[in-house]
């Protein structure tokens, strides 16, 4: 994630548009810092150690432009034991926030606006330019005479073809009399539709709902994905890059996955699964038809229209022989009246008579018909792509997913490494983000993703769930995803990790209790954890690995844990210290430690 301290506390509340926008925006600049850190050298680091602890304290205090200079500051730290110039100052102070980041391929322009994430003291330098280039266009140079300052771009130069999809960086080069000091990427997408409410995502999702299972991984995750799609195109800011044209093609293959809405084997099954949905909700509908003929031929509905019946063939002739106002045409008009109102009494009347029974022969109509169509079904060839789903030992790469697990349903990230076979299971971690984070926060953060490089260079598949905001462990089913992955994927059931950090080491300490027996090792990273007295038997034998800087301020609810693990006893129980570390940096600092771990309980 692009916020990778949102475990700090700062989305404890609903983020307004401003506020998310500032959480990107700073999510820009930690990660900035990350990469620097993993080139810096020990001086380096030594310095950014001092400077750093400060961001916890702005976090608290909402202060998130001062939070912004002290990175800033940090990774400055990194390469130089000098203060950081006025003209390095002012162009890392400056953003580009461009009005949507999501836009359609009609859009003739798009307006960026440059400005301040934090003020800055001294004078501002002369010959300030930025430079913006979004995709393939030519970029586009502008002195910076006051902020903020709006720049407007065209998108349709920026594609391969003016009518083209295409995910787009914008980047944005701060220079100072032709001197490059600093450059920032930043996703946009075009698509087609997208100002016209994505009528197509629309489609995919109605395909996806004739064709796919209704608990597969295809189906919640494109339930969501159009969700977040007709988010971003109506402005909303996200945390993370989204490739919005990527997201809408792994869509579409997902809706065909299941094969053609068209296909008869495709129709059968989504009429199976409207008769079981009808079933499961107890809530029978009697079709219109069949209830407009049981109340119609009721006999007291019936003797009731025959009379209307009767008084409308009356009112005809005597509207061709009466002016109207006579007396006999003003009493059978007030006749005529009256029997509409009786008919539309005893209609009322005889349906809340009818519908009990009608329902009941409805609810078997449903049984019947069911246990037909589900023979039909069995015996019916499979429709196309219905043997490949989209998600698939085959298809390496990072994705985003929904996996549904009951009536729950969990956003994940998904990380599946090259050559998988199904022959040779793998060892799965999990990763469990901070309080506030998302399932992109181990994957873009700590350490600009270093967990994925660690399980690509073993191979390993890793997924990191959404936990959402309990500081007790979560309600995340974590035994039923697992499960629900190894449908897919080759997962070595004696090979399943967990490392969590802050609020999601909480979590990992919880989950190995709620599930035991079911982890290799489990890690928790700053932060603490509670042991029941009826579970923490779970840890006797569990190879568990307690991390936490010496200036983190979950050293001492680590500490605690560790207690209650040796008096658990908990025999293969591993605690450090790493020394002058603080919460921010204390998952890529034992990141190394954590997969040794890992390796060794895999290797059994």
């Amino acid at each position: 994630m692009r916020f990778a301290l949102a475990f700090l506390g700062l989305t404890l509340v609903p983020l307004a548009a401003p506020a998310q926008t500032a959480r990107f925006e700073l999510g820009q600049r930690l990660r900035a810092f990350e990469e620097a850190w993993e080139t810096a050298d020990a001086a380096g680091k030594e310095r950014a150690l001092k400077i750093v602890p400060k961001v916890t304290n702005q976090f608290f205090s909402f202060q998130l432009g001062e939070a912004g200079r002290t990175l800033d500051d940090a990774r400055h730290a990194l390469t130089s034991a000098n203060p950081r110039p006025a003209a390095q100052q002012w162009a890392d102070s400056l953003y580009a926030e461009p009005e949507k980041r999501l836009i359609d391929t009609k859009a003739k322009e798009l307006k960026v606006t440059i400005q301040a994430f934090y003020p800055v003291k001294a004078e501002q330098p002369k010959g300030l330019t930025v430079r913006l280039k979004l995709g393939r266009a030519d970029p586009k140079e502008i002195r910076i005479d006051s902020l903020p300052m709006t720049v407007t771009l065209d998108p349709a130069a920026a594609a391969v073809g003016e009518t083209d999809s295409a995910d787009l960086t914008l980047s944005t080069e701060l220079l100072v009399r032709d001197k490059s000091l600093t450059t920032r990427p930043l996703g946009v997408s075009r698509l087609k539709g997208a100002a016209d409410g994505f009528p197509v995502a629309d489609s995919l999702l109605t395909l996806g709902k004739q064709s796919l299972p209704a608990d597969s991984l295809e189906l919640a995750t494109l339930t969501q994905r159009v969700s977040l799609l007709k988010d971003l195109a109506t402005g909303t800011v996200t945390e993370t890059n989204y490739p919005a044209a990527k997201l809408l093609r792994e869509a579409l293959e997902m809706a065909m996955s299941g094969g053609s809405a068209n296909d008869p084997t495709t129709k059968l099954a989504a009429r199976v699964r409207v008769l079981k949905d009808e079933r499961e909700s107890g809530r029978f509908v009697v079709p219109p038809d069949v209830l407009e003929k049981a109340i119609a031929d009721h006999p007291k509905v019936a003797a009731k229209q025959k009379r209307l019946d009767e008084l409308v063939k009356e009112l005809k002739e005597l509207h061709k022989q009466l002016m109207p106002g006579a007396p006999l045409l003003d009493r059978v008009e007030t006749n005529h009246r009256a029997a509409l109102t009786a008919v539309a009494g005893e209609r009322a009347t005889v349906k809340k008579e009818l519908l009990p029974e009608l329902q009941k022969g409805r609810k078997q109509a449903v049984e019947d018909e069911l246990k037909t169509a589900e023979a039909e079904l069995a015996a019916a060839p499979k429709p196309k792509g219905e043997d490949k789903p989209f998600f698939n030992a085959d298809r390496a790469g990072q994705f985003w997913l929904t996996v549904p697990t009951g009536k729950a349903r969990t956003a994940c990230r998904l990380f599946v490494p090259e050559g998988l076979s199904a022959k040779k299971s793998v060892p799965l971690v999990i990763a469990l983000h901070g309080a506030g984070g998302s399932e992109n926060l181990f994957f873009e953060g700590y350490g600009a993703g270093h967990i994925v490089k660690l399980c690509e260079k073993r191979g390993w598949l890793l997924v990191a769930p959404r936990l959402g905001l309990s500081f007790v462990g979560g309600p995340v089913p974590l035994g039923e995803i697992v499960d629900k992955l190894a449908e897919r994927y080759p997962i070595d059931p004696k090979a399943v990790f967990v490392v969590g950090h802050s609020m999601g080491a909480s979590a990992t300490i919880a989950a190995a209790q709620k599930y035991p027996g079911r982890f290799a090792a489990v890690a928790a990273l700053g932060g603490g954890g509670r042991l029941q007295a009826n579970t923490a038997q779970a840890f006797a034998e569990l190879p568990t690995f307690v991390g936490v800087g010496s200036a983190d301020f979950a050293l001492t609810g680590a500490r605690s844990l560790n207690k209650a693990l040796v008096e658990a006893g908990a025999k293969k129980r591993t605690f450090k210290e790493y020394d002058g570390v603080e919460h921010l940096l204390i998952v890529r600092e034992a990141l190394g430690d954590v997969f040794a771990l890992f390796d060794k309980a895999a290797r059994k």
